[in-house]
Parts: structure tokens; sequence; C-alpha cells
């Protein structure tokens, strides 16, 4: 991947997955697999029942996150009750500087493990592709300011979040991880005291705007104003770079609105009347971003707040109506294109990237007037059909000037796939699904971000048995070849300049049973997680399943050959084990309890002046000390 890592980064959950994979290395050394037999020196207590773990003033070393895995979605009355002893709980209380409690509040833990956005291979097979929910649990206080939250999965990074989304957003690092079959006491989690900030939005000609998002960050204006501010959840974005076979349009996955409203910004919106009273605003310097989707997004800043708990009042603030430019659409023979869907925004000035918002609709000429962009070189994209990716625009123009932007449909491509077996005979029924990608080797993008669409309505089946795919944008095309009794065979297909013909040789798959067992009495693990990859150097995800009551499971979706499984399950030591397919005997993998570390850390003579982070990790998995940068919690 080359550009999408910028794409990706305009997520609002980039903060936590950047987290996960800087400061976590979840590899793990390879167990042994125990083929039938037992190690007689695995002797391990039983895990505790659930009870709560005083926090007695002390900070508990960070545990080293592990995989939480998001494909595998169990029902709630489903998950076993013995799993559920094994997950965590928190506790804690909300208040304000003053000491006064802060009643009815929602509280979040939000994050996740390294893997939580690295969704198996054959994840495509689940009708429910959707990207991970990051609240891993939630509550709201009491009277007390009190909250407690239980079933929280173990081994991970993240946050507290405090009214994610409302008026009083703020968060803080969770420095004590859910810990198995135990409940821990997070203290109090003091709320800053804080400004309300008062005032009446207005467009141009002082009309009060209704239901304008109105944001407090405490981040200064000059990092929001060069163009970030315009992304909302339902924009787009187009990505234009030498380093691309073609520009190319992401359309961030449909959750991206839930990811949003997780960022710890102070929010509300503008009543009919254009007020808003927006309570949480941390004193000092901050922006203030308003945005609509219709007028230009505005970042108005620094704000001197006054001191914390006064009210300052913003008066009328007008929010420009923007730039307007007119996008006209044609065909590849030149004419007018009408009722085409088409996307404009304006261009970032930090790099080749235009944040798209829209859809709207051309007239019988072919042309649309769009608003609310900023005077400036503006993009924009189109199509005629929501199966097509989106055709950009190869040139830009600057909004507001009179000059029109013209996008051009190019003609279309059809690719003849070959579907055969490893003995050369066709293989029919299968399923064709594909998307197009700006490049041939972006195949570690994780199909919940760029999401595979199934094209069954636009094959026909040849002569041979060749699946012809027609009606296709000139894109790199990944296409996907899904039939039953087979593993998924995925390969790139250029049809940037004609069309194209492939051959697909898919692999015969079986069923493999696997058992997992404690190392300590052989008692079956029930519902434990198993992460199987493949035998790459980066290691991808090629399945995942759980364990039934009696700890066995049935990979699928594999072909003979070898494997390393992983298997996590709160309160166990997380195992990783090399597994060859098919086996004679029975696969049964070995976990053990696990053990606590305790210690102090002595820096300069002393304790430290400050909460340091603290990570486990195998020996020799770093090689020099100084490889381990200082890290403090207020670091994250």
């Amino acid at each position: 991947m080359k550009q999408l890592p910028l794409v990706f980064g305009l997520f609002v959950a980039t903060v936590l997955v950047v987290v996960a994979f800087v400061f976590l290395d979840t590899d793990t050394q390879d167990e042994s697999v125990v083929l039938g037999g037992r190690d007689p020196t695995a002797s391990q207590p039983s895990s505790p029942a659930l009870a709560p773990v005083a926090n007695n003033g002390e900070r508990t070393a960070m545990q080293v996150a592990a995989p939480v895995v998001a494909v595998v979605e169990t029902p709630v009355g489903a998950i076993p009750e013995s799993y559920r002893q094994a997950l965590g709980g928190l506790v804690g209380r909300v208040v304000e500087e003053s000491g006064e409690p802060v009643a009815d509040v929602r509280v979040a833990i939000a994050g996740g493990g390294a893997t939580t956005f690295l969704f198996p291979r054959d994840g495509i097979r689940s009708s429910d592709l959707t990207l991970p929910d990051l609240i891993l649990g939630e509550a709201r206080t009491d009277g007390e300011g009190r909250f407690r939250i239980e079933g929280l999965e173990t081994r991970v990074l993240g946050a507290v979040l405090i009214d994610p989304g409302g008026p009083r957003a703020f968060f803080t690092v969770l420095e004590q991880v859910p810990e198995s079959g135990a409940v821990r006491d997070l203290g109090d989690i003091v709320l800053p005291a804080c400004v309300t900030l008062t005032g009446i939005v207005v467009d141009e000609r002082d009309v009060p705007l209704p239901g304008v998002r109105v944001r407090a960050p405490n981040i200064p204006n000059m990092a929001l104003g060069f163009g970030v501010e315009d992304f909302r959840a339902g924009c787009s974005i187009l990505v234009d770079d030498d380093s691309l076979d073609q520009p190319f349009v992401f359309v961030p996955p449909r959750e991206v609105e839930r990811y949003e409203k997780l960022l710890p910004f102070p929010t509300t919106f503008t009543d009919s009347e254009g007020r808003f009273t927006l309570p949480g605003v941390q004193p000092g310097l901050p922006s203030l971003v308003l945005d609509d989707g219709v007028h230009l997004a505005s970042v108005l800043g620094p704000i001197p707040t006054g001191a914390a708990g006064s009210t300052k009042d913003m008066g009328r603030i007008p929010m420009p109506d923007g730039e307007s430019l007119v996008v006209r659409v044609l065909d590849d023979q030149n004419e007018p294109v009408a009722g085409a869907s088409v996307m404009v925004g304006s261009r970032l000035k930090v790099g080749p990237v235009a944040i798209l918002k829209g859809p709207f609709t051309t007239a019988a000429d072919g042309r649309v007037e769009v608003g609310g962009l900023r005077a400036s070189l503006a993009s924009g994209a189109a199509r005629t059909d929501a199966r097509q990716a989106w055709a950009p625009s190869t040139e830009s123009v600057s909004a507001g000037t009179g000059q029109e932007l013209k996008i051009v449909l190019p003609g279309l491509r059809t690719a003849t796939l070959v579907v055969r077996d490893a003995d050369g005979r066709a293989v029919p029924g299968a399923r064709i699904l594909g998307r197009a990608m700006p490049n041939d080797d972006d195949e570690d993008v994780p199909d919940f971000i760029v999401r595979p669409d199934p094209l069954d309505d636009r094959v026909e089946i040849g002569e041979d048995g060749e699946y012809i795919v027609s009606q296709l944008s000139p894109h790199t095309w990944e296409f996907i070849v899904d039939a039953d009794g087979y593993a998924l065979e995925r390969k790139f297909v250029n049809l940037v300049w004609h069309d194209e013909r492939e051959t697909f040789e898919l692999q015969a798959v079986a069923s493999h049973p696997i058992q997992v067992v404690r190392a300590s009495d052989r008692s079956p693990v029930e519902h434990a997680l198993l992460v199987v990859y493949g035998d790459e150097s980066w290691g991808r995800q090629l399945t995942t399943a759980r364990t039934k009551k009696d700890g066995t499971a049935e990979l699928r979706s594999l072909a003979d050959g070898s494997y390393s499984v992983e298997v996590v399950y709160p309160g166990l030591a997380v195992t990783r084990a090399s597994v060859d397919l098919p086996s004679e005997e029975p696969v049964v993998v070995e976990l053990l309890e696990g053990a606590t570390i305790k210690g102090s850390v002595i820096d300069r003579g002393g304790p430290p002046s400050e909460p340091l982070l603290i990570m486990l990790q195998r020996r020799g998995e770093r090689s020099r000390s100084s490889d381990v940068p200082r890290l403090t919690v207020s670091d994250l």
C-alpha cells in the first residue's frame, strides 16, 4: 500500500489502531502441539472466582495486548457462562474537580488488541462484514457517579470515554486493563473544570441555522484549518498521487459515523433557532469547528475562553455559504450523461487528497451545481450505477471562478475468468466477487476497508465454463472466486487499458478438527478463539473459529499445508502452535494458566515521578534495551 495509509489516517479510529500497532507486539513463540499426550509438568491453579480487586492507590502493570478479533460474533445468549466468568470487569467513579459526583453520564471502554482490524481472508463469506465495534463495554453513572462495566475482554489497550459524542466529552488512558475473573477499581475519574460556550450560528444572510454540529477540540486551529474539517460521515476521499496506477476514490465503510462519535471533543448541535450551549470546553485557547454538510465547514480560533466555571457568549457566528462549482459529466463519446451521481470536494492543502461530499445528480445536460466549497482547487468523481467504481476527474479547477469541472466516464471492461480445479477441470457454480483497487499490490487491504461486491449479476458462463464478467470500470480489480469445497482464490487483474483473461486454480479443502484443553487437568476449554495464520512472514489471518463445549472446533476453508494456530482465552496464556494439515492424529492444543509478574521500577535511585507504561515481551524479541522507548501513560 502506498497512499492508502494516508486515507485510512482520516478514520476516527486511527488513534486506537496506531496505539495498538506501535506499542504492542503480540507475536508469541511457537508452542508445541500435543498430539494425544499431556505435559506431566503442567500443573496450574484454576482461575479465581469473580471478585473485586482493590486498587489501593497503586498502579498495576499494563498487560501486553493479545489479539481481540471481532470477526467471530457469538449471540449474547450463546456465550457460555464459563466464558463470562473468565472475562473481567471495571468499576470507578466520575467526579467534578470539586469532588461532586457526575450522575447519569455515559462511560464507555473503547479499544482493542493488535488484531482488532485484521479480519480473516474467508470473512467475505460472512454476510455481516462490518468494522469491529471499538466500544468494549459501557454503562451510565448512578447518583453517586459510580459505574460498573462487566463482561470485558482482557489484554487490550484503550481509553475510558466519558460522554462520548456529547457536550462533556472527555477521555483518559485505560491505565488498568480488565483482569480475567476479577473486577478492577479505576478509582475516581476527575473531569476537569470547564467553560461553557454559547452562541447562535447564522448563514451569510443572518438567518439562524438549525442542526449545525458544534465541536470545541483543544487543538490549535492551524492543525485543523487545512481542510480536514470537511470530513464527516458520508464523505469519500479522492487520492491522486503518482504512486497510484490512477486517481482512486475511497469510500469509507458506513460504520465510520460510529467511530466519528468517539472523538473526545465536546460536541453539540444548534437548535431550531440556531442556538447552542456547549458546557464541556476546557479552559484555554480551543478551536470551534462548525459543520452541517451543506455550508462551508468553519474553524474558529484560537478562542480565549476565560476562567473555568465561566460562560462565554460567542454571539452570532456566521457560517459561510462557500463557493459553488458546476460539474459536467460526459460519457466516453463526449455526450452529456443525465442522472449521473456526482461527488465534489475541495483539495487539502497538505497532500494529493480531496474530501468529497455528495452524491448530487446531474440534469439532462449532464450538469449539476454544487455549493459549500472552498475558494481553492476542487476535484470530483461520478458514476451512473451504484455497482460501479467512482470515476475521478482527471483535472482540478478552482471553485467560485466560473470554471466548469468536467468528468468523463470511461468505457467499461470485461474480464474472463477461467476457473479450474487442481486437475484442470472446470469448476461450476462458483460465486464471483470483486473490488476496484488503486494498485495491483494492495492485497493486504482488509475486505472491511474496501468491500468486495458480488458480481453474479454481471456474469455470463462461456462455452468452456469460463466466467465472463462485464460492466467493469477500468481499474485494477481484485477478483475473489468462492466455490463450495474449495479455498477462496484471489487474483489481481489490470483492466485499466483493456479487457483481460485470467486463470484461477482452486485448491480443495476439508474440515479439520482441533481441540483446546487446559494443560493442568486436560479439561476442555469452551469458547476459546482460534485464529489461523498462513505461513507468510507477516502471517495473514485465514480463518477463525470458536471451540464448543467439548473444546473442539472445526477449521474450515483450509487446504492441505502448514499453518500457525493462535488460541486466545481470558486468563489463559496466549498460545501459538504450528499445525500441519491434514494430521494423522487428533490435534490438541494445551493452554497454560499463565502467571502474574509483580515488581517495581527504580528511576534514578527512586520511584518514578510520573506513571510509566509497562510492557511485557518474551526474551530475545528486542535486541537492545535502547530499542524500548521511555513511555509514560501520558504519551498515549
